[in-house]
Order: C-alpha cells, then structure tokens, then sequence
C-alpha cells in the first residue's frame, strides 16, 4: 500500500513538472515570495511599495544603463480591491480576498516607460489568487497621470541618482507656456528627455470662458530643436460632456513646422530655450550626452550577467503604511500662478489603475536588450487616466 502511495505521488508531480503556469487558481498553494519593503505612498485605495535591494541593471548599451528590473507591492483597501478586479477582470470570485500584489517590472529610463513582466495577486494571509504572465507586456508611458510614476522614479533613482523623484515637487517641475483669462498651457519637465536634437515632453493645456475650465487638452509631443519643427505623439482631450477622449491615437507620421503666432510655437520656443538652459537633466539617463566628460557612476544591486549580487546601497528605513486611516485623494489642481482659477468641473468618473485587459496568456516575455526600451506603441483604448487620478498636474506630496 505504501509504494502504491508513492507511485501515485509520482504521477502527480510528474504531471504538475510539465503542466504550464499561466494563471494561479484560488486554490493554488502559491505563497508570496519575501522582499525588503520599502514604502512610497498610500491613499484611500491603493499603498505603494518598491524593493530597493532588489533593483537589477539587465541591459547596457554603451556603458549606460539602458533597462533596469525591479520588484513592486500594491496594498488595496477594500474599494482599491474591487476596482482592479474589475477593470482587470481578474478571475477573483470575491474581490474582499484580494490585499495586495506583487509586480516584476522592467524600466526604461532612455524613454520613461514601465513593463509589467508578471503579478501575482494575493490575500492577505500571502496566498496567490492569480498570476498574470503577458506575452508581449504593454510599455507604458510615464507622466503626470500614471498611476507607475512614483514606482518608476524611485527605481531609476536607485541607480542614476539624478533626483527624478525629488524633481516630482520641484516648484519648477511645471514649465509655463503661456497663462491668461483664456487659459493655461504647462510642460511638464519631469516627463521631458532629450535624444540628439528631438526632445519629448507632456503637455496640459486648459481653456477657460470666464473662469471656468472648459476644456482640457494632455498631449506628447516631440521637438526638433534644430530643425523647428514638431509632432504629437499621443493626445487626450476632455470635456464636461464627453470626458476623456483619445484624439491621437498614433504618433503623427511627419513633422510639422508651427505658424508664427500660434500656441505651438510659443510651445517650441519655450521648451528650446528650456533644454538649452538645462542641458543636464534634458540629457540625463541617454546614451550620448554632451554634458558628460566621463561616465558616473551606476549602481544597482545586481547585474544579470554575473552570478553574485554587488553590496546594495543602503536603503532609508521603511515607512509604516496604514491603508486604513489613509485620506481620499484631494482634487488635483494645476500648479500655477495664484490668480490660475481651479478647475470647476472635476473631469469623468474615478479611473480604473489596471489595463483593463485580461492579463492571462500562454506565452513567456521577451529577452531584454540594450535597445529594449524602443518601439512604444500607445493604446487607444488607454484614454488618460486609466493609471491615475483624472485632473490637472499637480505636486505630488509624500
């Protein structure tokens, strides 16, 4: 009876040896793996967290850094829970189950873009109640609405140093364009990297009728500071009674010269003379910048190619999240000058912070490069807002 046991045994984990997994049941006896938590933020719904140890240089090209791998943690309050089941339509029966997730995130710091590589997502007692493995994991774009933005920064941070989280509340973060009683047009010099002559950057752009915000305008656009010219890339706009609409979906194939007088050549001559007079953060993570004499130093915990992890930096001393007493997100509001009017229409329905796309597949990732982080391709399907807080750029505080 005993050896019959044992061939039954077997069999069994035979079968599970060979038995691909795509998607992790209820039932499987999966238990969350263990990190150094360090803590980000926390509101009503969602608390963020990153493992500074485990930040990985995977990819170099011309001794930068150029694709960088780390772990990340979402907490979830109970409404937290039931929106991201939902907008990822998680095979979760009961949404109450779900307290947190663990992501494997591959960044590009060149283009400032984010992957998800796999999640799991478990209750609280560390138990998976589904994985999600995509085969070709979406690049996301990081800016002022992204649900990853804080997630992105403080991976990048852990190995340029450069001070892209600090610069997320630099009074300067917001470049103003223009600003009068028909509205305001802000860049947003956090999201803005220069490659060669082409520099990228988000935009917000709001028009007001006496005061009232009327409608609102959140693009991409690259500038050729050479040549004067442009394109956008991608483009939302918003309206009281339509919401959040994708006008471009895909970036404009030609470039285009902006007529004199219009609010695209105010733009380009701003941002020009921006990147002009901040060469070093314009240029900071690309592979060619003139404004480096000699290389600084990267550091990461670990490089994929060698077989022992290097001495981490030393990490701050975590932060205790308490999800509970943690306050609703306050209205954003644009950071301009005092006489700026607030918004008075609060834009669409509270977003969704997932795809909404079902995230089981049955194909592994890519290997990474060192040009990993080219071809971004954008969704339209992936209005604004989709990551994030809808609403107007504003500070962000810890």
């Amino acid at each position: 009876m005993g050896l019959f046991k044992k061939l039954i045994w077997l069999c069994a984990l035979v079968v599970c040896s060979i038995a691909p997994l795509h998607t992790v049941s209820a039932a499987a006896p999966t238990t969350a793996p263990q990190h150094d938590w360090y803590w980000i933020s926390s509101d009503a719904d969602y608390s963020k967290f990153f493992d500074p140890k485990a930040v990985q240089i995977i990819a170099v090209s011309d001794g930068v850094p150029t694709l960088l791998q780390d772990y990340i943690k979402t907490g979830y309050s109970g409404a937290g829970a039931a929106q991201t089941v939902a907008n990822m339509k998680l095979n979760i029966k009961n949404p109450a189950d779900l307290s947190y997730s663990i992501a494997k995130v591959w960044v590009a710091p060149q283009t400032r873009t984010i992957r998800y590589i796999e999640e799991t997502f478990y209750n609280s007692k560390g138990k998976a109640l589904y994985k999600s493995i995509p085969a070709d994991p979406k690049r996301k774009p990081i800016n002022s609405q992204s649900f990853d933005e804080k997630f992105y920064t403080y991976i990048v941070d852990q190995v340029f140093h450069q001070g892209e989280t600090k610069h997320l509340n630099a009074p300067d973060r917001w470049l103003t364009i223009w600003d009068n009683a028909t509205g305001d047009n802000a860049a947003d010099t956090s999201s803005l990297y220069q490659r060669n002559n082409l520099v990228t950057t988000w935009l917000w752009r709001n028009n007001k009728d006496k005061g009232k915000v009327t409608s609102i305008i959140f693009a991409e656009k690259e500038f050729n500071i050479k040549d004067g010219n442009l394109r956008t890339l991608v483009e939302y706009r918003w309206t009281p009674a339509a919401g959040w609409k994708t006008v471009v979906a895909t970036p404009d194939t030609k470039m285009r010269v902006p007529a004199k007088g219009t609010v695209e050549a105010l733009e380009y001559a701003k941002i020009r003379s921006y990147v002009l007079r901040n060469p070093a953060w314009a240029y900071r993570y690309q592979i060619y910048n003139p404004t480096l004499k000699n290389r600084v130093a990267f550091t990461a915990n670990t490089y994929a190619h060698e077989a022992t992890a290097k001495p981490a930096a030393e990490a701050p001393k975590a932060k205790v999240a308490k999800v509970t007493k943690a306050t609703a997100p306050k209205p954003a509001v644009k950071p301009a000058k005092a006489t700026v009017t607030k918004p008075a229409v609060t834009p669409a329905a509270k977003p969704a912070t997932k795809p909404a796309a079902k995230p089981a597949v049955t194909k592994p990732a890519a290997t990474p490069t060192a040009n990993d982080n080219e071809g971004i391709k954008y969704d339209p399907d992936e209005a604004i807002g989709i990551y994030g807080p809808i609403g107007p750029p504003v500070p962000i505080k810890n």
